[in-house]
């Protein structure tokens, strides 16, 4: 294994598997998952393998985060990057957000191994309170409110976005929802939040999505930070902060 790599280790059905599914653990920078196998798509488990989950948000964590910060994670997935971003010291508090029912436990179980104390949220942030249609593809990492890569369609609770900011007022925001962060912004203050650390999806929302995104930001004081972007995951900051 190279450097940041985890192995699996299968561990039998367990009591966070559904349908006696099995389950198996993997560590990955120093945070431990126990996740059952029909999460285990090939792409899943060789990005777990090889160490290059998440890795590009992961590595630049450490520099992102300040002295009391509050971070807002949406998109939780299985809960890698809340549970990175918790563990450093700095970190006053985590709130994850994530859509796919199915994700839940896991990201439970994920806190709970990990000793962290991060508040979930099951549902989808958009501009009004009500219900959202949210697509559960095999793949977890392409579930989407779009439905762009398919998948088993899902009726989810929606919280407006507003009302969360308001409520936790976070410094940071951590965003990967697969082609929503376009219409997440839409008409929201953004007052309090200092950085904004987005992976977008232009092949989901275009180049007109994407113009319309960086103007949405842009038009409340966010720049293009380049000390801490890579590729897709384009980190926000603040020209004030």
């Amino acid at each position: 294994m190279g450097v940041g790599s985890a192995k699996g280790e299968a561990m039998g059905a367990g009591s966070g598997a559904t349908n006696a599914e099995s389950i198996f653990r993997y560590t990955l920078r120093g945070i431990t998952f126990e996740l059952p196998s029909f999460l285990l798509t090939d792409n899943v488990k060789a990005a777990l393998e090889k160490g290059y989950y998440e890795a590009p948000e992961a590595d630049e964590l450490v520099d992102l985060i300040a002295g009391g910060e509050r971070i807002l994670d949406i998109g939780s997935g299985i809960g890698f990057i809340a549970t990175l971003a918790k563990k450093e010291t700095r970190t006053d508090a985590v709130f994850a957000v994530e859509a796919n029912p199915y994700l839940i436990p896991i990201l439970r179980r994920t806190f709970e191994i990990n000793e962290v104390d991060v508040t979930i949220f099951h549902e989808v942030l958009g501009k009004d309170a009500g219900e959202s249609a949210f697509f559960v593809n095999k793949n977890f990492l392409i579930s989407s409110t779009s439905g762009f890569h398919g998948g088993e369609r899902v009726v989810v609770s929606v919280t407006p976005f507003q009302r969360r900011l308001d409520e936790i007022k976070p410094t940071m925001l951590i965003v990967d929802i697969e082609g929503g962060e376009l219409d997440l912004f839409e008409g929201v203050n953004l007052r309090g939040v200092r950085k904004i650390m987005l992976e977008v999806h232009q092949q989901v929302i275009g180049p007109r999505g994407m113009l319309r995104l960086f103007d949405m930001l842009s038009s409340q004081g966010f720049h293009y930070d380049q000390r801490h972007s890579s590729r897709n995951v384009v980190t926000f900051s603040h020209v004030e902060s």
